[in-house]
């Protein structure tokens, strides 16, 4: 709270200052908005004035007037001057901390950040893509191994099929040891060659097994990450949203802070105008 001297009664011509007291603002206040209301008491009947502006003096000597801010610092400096032409001054520096600066930059951030989730939305929905073409790859290569497993299995079957056959005809050529020595040797070289093509068979049926067993992991894993890339592009789109709602809400908040500074300003225009009128007028009846 400022204070300038105290105004004393003298048989001779008035030279005393007049009494002046600010109430508000105090000295080093920081306002979040670009308006500051002026508020203190003087000598009733003296003129006050802030930074050239008339202030509205009350016949108890109160003030009061509403003054404009710039961004950053501003000195108000205050005047009063009583009939008899003396002046007391007073001085305030206040600060206007505009938010608009702050807002846009958290915007910005909230924009980075929606364009950082659009491009990891679009990576991870390349990523399944390329997923889904593993899976069918995994899904055609798994196709053919069955297809080669039937064949493999209906050779095996044929290869059963001779043996038994080739069983027959040893049976047959038992009987008839005399004459059938010949095709005993036949049948049982035969049977040597069927149950090698046997043996074949049936490793590569293990092998068949193994590969398909191999590829069911591999389709399994497939189709798990395509879940897990499809949940992440889930996440991300709804983190997109909220980054959205947010910029959206950030929006809003700059367009009321601005309607509040464009209200703000013109209302202190309009004070200063009136200021001004009753400063003519008076000046007009002196």
């Amino acid at each position: 709270m400022a204070r300038a001297g105290t105004h004393g009664q003298s048989a001779t011509k008035d030279t005393r200052p007049p009494a002046f007291e600010i109430f508000a603002p105090l000295e080093g206040q920081t306002f979040g908005a670009p308006i500051v209301r002026v508020a203190g008491i003087t000598e009733p009947g003296a003129v006050v004035r802030v930074n050239g502006v008339l202030a509205e003096v009350s016949a108890n000597g109160t003030f009061t007037v509403t003054f404009p801010l710039a961004s950053g610092s501003n000195l108000l400096a205050l005047e009063s001057t009583d009939s008899s032409g003396n002046t007391a001054r007073l001085s305030v520096n206040v600060t206007f901390s505009d938010p608009v600066p702050e807002l846009e930059a958290r915007i910005a951030a909230l924009d980075a950040l929606a364009t950082t989730l659009d491009e990891y939305l679009q990576l991870t929905e390349r990523s399944a893509a390329n997923s889904s073409r593993d899976a069918s790859s995994a899904r055609a290569l798994l196709e053919d191994a069955r297809i080669e497993v039937a064949y493999l299995s209906a050779a095996l079957v044929s290869s059963r099929v001779e043996v038994q056959e080739s069983s027959a005809a040893l049976s047959q050529a038992l009987l008839d040891l005399n004459g059938a020595e010949g095709r005993l040797e036949e049948a049982r070289l035969r049977l040597n060659e069927t149950n090698g093509r046997i043996a074949s068979a049936e490793e590569a049926l293990k092998q068949a097994e193994v590969t398909l067993s191999d590829l069911e992991n591999r389709l399994s894993e497939a189709e798990r990450w395509l879940n897990e890339s499809r949940a992440e592009a889930g996440n991300a789109r709804a983190a997109e949203a909220d980054a959205r709602a947010g910029l959206a809400r950030a929006e809003a908040k700059v367009q009321l802070a601005l309607v509040g500074f464009m209200g703000a300003c013109v209302f202190g225009a309009f004070c200063a105008v009136l200021a001004v009128r009753a400063s003519r007028g008076a000046t007009r009846r002196k």
